[in-house]
């Protein structure tokens, strides 16, 4: 892309190495940076430890193809929920926001079914 081509404002055209150009931005003042739509920047960011929060939209729906967020041979991660701002909308969307708590190597623990709920099981 030109940047002729991106006449909108404010825009700025990424050249070089993605993941460099990103942390380069994410270190000056401002405003936060956003991903609309990109599953591939969402996973270049991901495989670079670069994003800060995930706002997700969970539709009541199966496809069964397309492009997935997270595929297979994803480095491993896990988050903690954002609880005062994830829900259920109307039609059954939920509604998630989720902080990376961990990128690479992780533990998820162990859980068992009690009384028709999930408990952890402690070490």
């Amino acid at each position: 892309m030109t940047d002729e081509e991106a006449d909108w404002s404010p825009t700025t055209v990424l050249r070089g190495d993605l993941a460099d150009e990103v942390r380069r931005l994410k270190e000056l003042p401002g405003k936060e940076l956003q991903v609309h739509g990109s599953w591939k920047l969402v996973q270049t960011l991901h495989e670079a430890g670069l994003v800060d929060v995930y706002r997700l939209l969970q539709f009541p729906v199966i496809v069964g193809t397309g492009k997935r967020l997270f595929p297979d041979g994803s480095t491993p991660a896990t988050f903690a929920t954002v609880a005062e701002s994830s829900r259920v909308l109307p039609g059954g969307v939920v509604s998630l926001t989720l902080d990376p708590t961990s990128l690479g190597a992780i533990s998820a623990g162990a859980y068992t079914v009690d009384e028709g709920r999930s408990a952890t099981v402690l070490a």
